[in-house]
């Protein structure tokens, strides 16, 4: 029996971190539930700002249907589909599921994203599905590829195409010879993995690095009880390699009476080698003097730690009763 295509398998990937924005190219009913239930465990929004756009042969009712519970605010537009579905008239579908005053309309997927963006509230993020295309503009758009390596002469197309070639197979060949000659017993597949998440080493790209600088609550600063707070780190790619797709995921377990919660993992937007980005995590403190003492590891989007050999990025507070 043929396996449908929208059977419930969920395709999220995170594009950008200010606010998170999140792509799935779900296309119908199932799909789009699936979606929905694998933004809900994975993370911990608390607001989504939908972007729809969908074919004109696509299940739009059941799509809106399926959507309307989990997202505040539809914003809903076109896609580079022949097929796509004029932004006026999914427009006018969704205000039947959604209400007139849960729907805006954007002429192209950029002015979607700029318009789902100034509605996401603090904790939020912006969900962009419907179609395959509408995930492929969206990649384009947030993530665009790096610029080719250009080779001045006069080399033909062929001659380029044929030494690209050639390097790529001779790194895979090597990193995989490397990998398998140095790995850990421990490090070693064996057998397919049983847990979603993985607290090993994920093999770190040549030329990954940073650098981490505290912002606001420094080391030792004294916070009051039952309150809520901002850390901010500057994280800087320091290597040359992009970041994407990727976490800053606390360590270990919060005691909720006596400790300083937080969100469990917060995603680090796409970072070019050079750039800095800001990280922001909300503190919220407990109602009796503690320590809090807290590290913090970049992953990947299977957890995977990506820098298991450098120290920790941490936080270490003091929560006290002032007189």
């Amino acid at each position: 029996m043929a396996r449908n295509s929208d059977a419930p398998t969920s395709r999220l990937d995170l594009l950008r971190g200010d606010p998170p924005v999140l792509v799935d190219p779900a296309r119908g009913p199932e799909a789009v539930a699936s979606t929905l239930a694998a933004l809900k465990s994975d993370y911990s929004f608390t607001d989504v700002v939908g972007v729809l756009a969908v074919t004109s042969q696509a299940d739009t009712l059941n799509i809106l249907k399926t959507l309307e519970p989990a997202v505040g605010t539809l914003v809903v537009t076109g896609n580079s589909a022949y097929r796509s579905l004029p932004p006026e008239a999914l427009a006018a579908r969704a205000a039947e599921v959604f209400g007139p005053d849960r729907v805006l309309t954007a002429a192209g997927l950029g002015e979607a994203l700029t318009l789902a963006s100034g509605r996401v509230r603090d904790g939020g993020c912006v969900l962009v599905t419907g179609s395959p295309a509408t995930a492929r503009d969206a990649r384009r758009l947030l993530a665009p590829p790096e610029p080719e390596p250009r080779l001045e002469g006069r080399a033909g197309p062929l001659v380029v195409a044929l030494i690209g070639l050639a390097g790529a197979v001779l790194t895979a060949v090597v990193a995989g010879l490397f990998g398998l000659l140095n790995a850990p017993d421990e490090m070693r597949i064996t057998g397919p993995a049983k847990e979603k998440h993985h607290a090993g080493p994920s093999p770190l790209a040549t030329g990954d690095a940073m650098h981490v600088t505290g912002i606001t609550l420094t080391d030792g600063i004294q916070l009051a009880p039952n309150r809520s707070y901002l850390k901010i780190w500057a994280l800087k790619n320091s290597g040359s390699v992009p970041w994407r797709n990727r976490f800053l995921q606390r360590m270990g377990e919060m005691t909720v009476d006596h400790d300083c919660l937080t969100a469990r993992r917060v995603p680090i937007p796409y970072t070019r080698p050079g750039e800095t980005t800001e990280i922001s995590v909300k503190v919220a403190t407990p109602g009796v003097p503690t320590r809090c003492y807290a590290e913090w590891n970049m992953t990947d989007a299977h957890g995977f730690l990506l820098f298991p050999d450098r120290k920790p990025v941490t936080f270490d507070l003091t929560v006290a009763v002032r007189s």
